[in-house]
């Protein structure tokens, strides 16, 4: 494994304190991971999740790896093994609307309720902040599971910080319907989508990559939402737009990413 993390050509991962139990790798540009680098990563996502439909997914999108601008992985300390990847890419629509999508984000179970992904997209707000576009307006992602929604919620609440798709039965604002229909024909395009809920149909890689949705709980939360809206080969399509500064200055306190940072541009080029 440490031959194998001295060939990413990217950043290393001894920011991230191993008295956590993972390190964080950081690999920018799609030519930053050698081809046994690959094979590897590919090999510990299948043993981390078994659940899920991993080993047809790579071998679907075959060229996955050419399609991020930045990867972020965890590595377990105990075996040295990736038990999870976040993966985001720079997109404009065709209105000129600059966002950040982020394509890929999984997580083993077993992490799923540490601070590992919080680490993660840290790592992400961090390359940003840094990079030529500095911190997003705009973050986009697509998603069937109602725990990668609920972080949305919470920046909700805060003055702003505006979400799509809403949840409470209001209805969805009509400028951010336009911007996710701008976006959903650049993502997926030809595919069914739905302004008034967010979701679009059919797009999971492969179909049955998720074997089922958690189960609906109380009304008013994503699980709920979810479980009326979707089947498990449709995704939601999540969009959060950051229109102050404040907002901004809160977002990366949040995450722990300290510093100058630059401001995101989502008008026209």
């Amino acid at each position: 494994m440490d031959t194998l993390m001295q060939r990413v050509g990217g950043e290393g991962g001894g920011q991230e304190p191993r008295a956590r139990g993972y390190v964080v790798h950081h690999v920018a540009g799609a030519d930053g991971l050698s081809a046994d680098v690959r094979q590897w990563l590919q090999s510990c996502l299948v043993r981390a999740m078994p659940s899920l439909r991993m080993s047809t997914y790579f071998t679907i999108k075959r060229d996955w790896f050419n399609e991020y601008d930045d990867l972020f992985f965890s590595v377990e300390a105990a075996t040295g093994d990736a038990v999870a990847l976040l993966a985001s890419r720079w997109r404009l629509t065709a209105g000129g609307n600059r966002f950040l999508h982020a394509t890929t984000q999984l997580i083993a179970t077993r992490w799923q309720r540490t601070s590992m992904l919080k680490a993660m997209w840290a790592r992400l707000f961090a390359a940003a902040r840094d990079g030529p576009h500095g911190v997003p307006d705009t973050i986009v992602f697509k998603t069937c599971n109602p725990s990668a929604f609920r972080p949305m919620l919470l920046f909700s609440r805060v003055e702003g910080f505006r979400i799509y798709p809403r949840i409470d039965g209001r209805p969805q604002e009509s400028d951010m319907k336009e911007l996710a229909g701008s976006i959903a024909g650049l993502l997926c395009p030809g595919a069914l989508f739905s302004p008034e809920s967010g979701v679009i149909k059919g797009v999971s890689v492969p179909p049955d990559f998720y074997p089922e949705l958690p189960p609906g709980v109380r009304l008013g939360t994503p699980e709920r939402y979810f479980h009326e809206h979707l089947t498990p080969a449709d995704r939601v399509l999540c969009i959060t737009r950051i229109t102050t500064e404040a907002a901004r200055s809160r977002i990366l306190q949040a995450f722990g990413v300290a510093g100058v940072f630059g401001h995101g541009d989502c008008g026209d080029d």
